[in-house]
């Protein structure tokens, strides 16, 4: 406990200490573990988001070289073909 946050908890008035409420009081007694989690999971998430890019990046490449290596076989492609109306 800091001098600041001990100085603020007592009043010079009184001799009972000041209250806090339960969110500061879970802050105190845990936020530098939740500090350290909340890294852990920032940096687990920014690893799989460079190894999810390099695997995304891998797999255009090869399409792209499978695509050139065969350019007259392109699938789902119908040629335009005018039909013509009888009337």
């Amino acid at each position: 406990m800091t001098f600041i946050r001990a100085a603020e908890m007592t009043d010079n008035l009184s001799l009972e200490p000041v209250i806090q409420p339960p969110l500061i009081q879970f802050l105190d007694t845990n936020g530098f573990n939740l500090m350290i989690y909340e890294l852990g999971v920032l940096c687990f998430f920014c690893v799989a988001a460079v190894a999810l890019d390099e695997v995304r990046d891998r797999r255009a490449t090869s399409n792209k070289v499978s695509r050139e290596a065969h350019p007259d076989e392109q699938t789902n492609v119908q040629p335009d073909v005018e039909q013509e109306t009888s009337s």
